[in-house]
């Protein structure tokens, strides 16, 4: 832990042994940080509302699809079929829980 750069580890031993490992806090853009377009290169093979998802993401990487959902003007649905084809063509991903995950690039967005 120490070698990457983490928290050490915190052991407990109540009868059942737990070991908890401490993740690095993840950084949220803010709006400012965020430029008004992403790359060109990025963006390459995306339609407009991917792009925007894409965007979206780039903001804010804890972002809930109900949340991206009214942020573009979308329905729940259209929003969910706008991720799925962004996971097929490998650009984004859901890591974690729905609940407590994040959303990571992949693919063309490297």
């Amino acid at each position: 832990m120490k070698d990457a750069g983490l928290e050490a580890s915190v052991f407990e031993s109540t009868g059942f042994f737990k070991v908890t490992f401490k993740r690095p806090l993840m950084h949220t853009l803010t709006i400012e940080e965020v430029p008004d377009r992403m790359p060109i290169k990025l963006t390459h093979g995306l339609t407009e509302n991917e792009i925007r998802v894409c965007e979206l993401i780039s903001i804010d990487v804890r972002i809930t699809i109900i949340k991206m959902s009214k942020e573009l003007k979308l329905t729940t649905r259209q929003t969910h079929i706008i991720i799925s084809l962004l996971t097929e063509k490998g650009t984004v991903r859901r890591i974690g829980s729905k609940k407590t995950g994040s959303w990571v690039f992949f693919g063309a967005m490297k």
